[in-house]
This record gives C-alpha cells, structure tokens and sequence, in this order.
C-alpha cells in the first residue's frame, strides 16, 4: 500500500508539472501526510473478535504507516524535486 501511494505521488507530480498548478506539489504532500497519520491505517485494521481486548496489532499498523509512510512520503518529494531541478538545470 506504501509503495502504491509513493507511485501515486511521484504520478501526480508529472501531472502537475505538466499543468500550471507545479506549486500545488506541497499541497499533495501535505494531503498524502495527513492521510498516512488518519486515513491508511484504519485501512488495514484487523477484525478483533469480540471479546479481544489486545490492540497490539492496531498500534503496530498505526506505527508502520506514521513511520514507514511519512519517511517515503518525504524522501519521494525531496527525490522528484531533486532530479527534476537537475533536469532543468541540464537543460539550460
């Protein structure tokens, strides 16, 4: 599921560098952040049966997606802006 995301963003960063909206870059960040730390974790969550009390698998989920799930969001940004500030500069 990370690694689907990480290709979703570097996806549509092409499509925004295509556009005139290049700035909203930090905006799909920002979105893909909020969704790693709320959205993607609940996801994934088992079914605990009902007399389970033990949320040792949830907090290791929420864990994965805020720490494996930010580091990628963050190093896909900082990648794609790196090599295409070099293309633009090999351009020149």
């Amino acid at each position: 599921m990370i690694l689907f995301i990480s290709l979703l963003q570097v996806g549509l960063y092409a499509i925004l560098d295509r556009t005139r909206f290049k700035k909203l870059k930090g905006l799909v960040l920002i979105l893909l952040l909020a969704g790693h730390f709320f959205v993607f974790p609940e996801m994934f969550y088992p079914n605990l049966g009902p007399g389970a009390v033990c949320a040792m698998p949830i907090i290791g989920i929420i864990l994965a997606f805020w720490i494996l799930g930010g580091i990628i969001t963050i190093a896909t940004h900082v990648t794609y802006l790196i090599v295409t500030r070099n293309k633009i500069k090999l351009n020149i």
